[in-house]
């Protein structure tokens, strides 16, 4: 994984107006192109539910969310 808080020309992220400008779209293309994919089209769903969540995830670093998308 690259480091996030440096563009992929090795330039030096020091704010967050640059992460969001150049860092965070430079890892969200990376990320869609090798790891998790495309969404072909636009997901219509008209509603969701909670299925499971726990604010305990990874050693209570993180939270964790399981939903049910319901389509119409």
């Amino acid at each position: 994984m690259p480091d996030p808080l440096k563009t992929f020309k090795g330039k030096k992220i020091k704010n967050t107006k640059k992460w969001n400008k150049k860092g965070r779209p430079e890892l969200l293309d990376l990320l869609t192109q090798n790891v998790y994919g495309e969404v072909s089209g636009k997901l219509n769903f008209s509603f969701f539910d909670v299925l499971e969540k726990s604010d305990g995830a990874c050693g209570g670093k993180a939270r964790r969310k399981q939903v049910e998308l319901n389509f119409e």
